[in-house]
């Protein structure tokens, strides 16, 4: 079905035709490729880890995100779980990325910046001797 889309939009180049098949590539009921499973020893760290309040408040929101994102519970969408917690689709997705491939302290922890926001003033000798 996709293809027979992609082939009508590379034969024909009309504007509609590319709203087309963008319209449907977005809304086609593909799999997820990133499906969330959590066991019930998961679901309950998750909802202990919620309830306390006593974390920040992304790792928070990334549980709640877990939690309504797993197959075996509610399994909201991407766009329904964006609009429940104020945040944007692309979080949801980074979130189910996060937790498939690193699991679950991987989804609720930042992921850490490589470099830093702007170089070092100081080398090491110059900050030994300050």
């Amino acid at each position: 079905m996709v293809f027979q889309f992609y082939y009508n939009y590379l034969t024909d180049n009309s504007i509609s035709s590319r709203l087309f098949l963008t319209y449907t590539w977005r809304n086609s009921p593909l799999k997820k490729k990133f499906v969330v499973q959590l066991t019930a020893s998961e679901r309950e760290e998750l909802n202990v880890y919620v309830s306390k309040g006593e974390n920040k408040v992304s790792k928070i929101k990334h549980a709640h995100i877990l939690l309504k994102a797993d197959e075996n519970g509610p399994g909201w969408t991407d766009k329904q779980i964006a609009d429940a917690f104020s945040c944007h689709y692309q979080t949801v997705y980074n979130v189910r990325r996060r937790f498939v491939g690193k699991g679950l302290s991987g989804a609720l922890d930042r992921v850490p910046r490589k470099t830093p926001p702007c170089p070092r003033k100081f080398d090491g000798e110059a900050e030994a001797r300050l």
